[in-house]
């Protein structure tokens, strides 16, 4: 995806586009006034790998005000939810 910043009712309109190819935070814009960043989680999942990933998960969390202690207590939480739902159906594991 080569633009790095897209207005709010783009981005609803394109959501599932975005969400599969953005490469890199998405600045998401109304009235051209910035409402926040969208950053892909293989870009937070690479930030170790590659300087440019550390530098735009460092820009998003200055800009947000998360730390990412903050980030990474949400995604734990929503794998723990995950797993107590698998549970609750008799698995323990997600389906391949």
């Amino acid at each position: 995806m080569k633009e790095r910043f897209i207005s709010l009712r783009k981005f609803t309109d394109r959501f599932a586009e975005i969400v599969l190819v953005a490469d890199g935070p998405v600045l998401i814009t109304r009235g051209k006034v910035p409402l926040g960043f969208y950053l892909p989680i293989k870009v937070w999942g690479g930030q170790h790998d590659s300087d440019i990933n550390r530098h735009m998960v460092e820009m998003v969390l200055r800009q947000s005000g998360q730390t990412p202690e903050d980030i990474g207590e949400c995604i734990e939480s929503f794998i723990e939810g995950k797993q107590l739902l698998y549970a609750m159906r008799g698995r323990f594991e997600p389906p391949a």
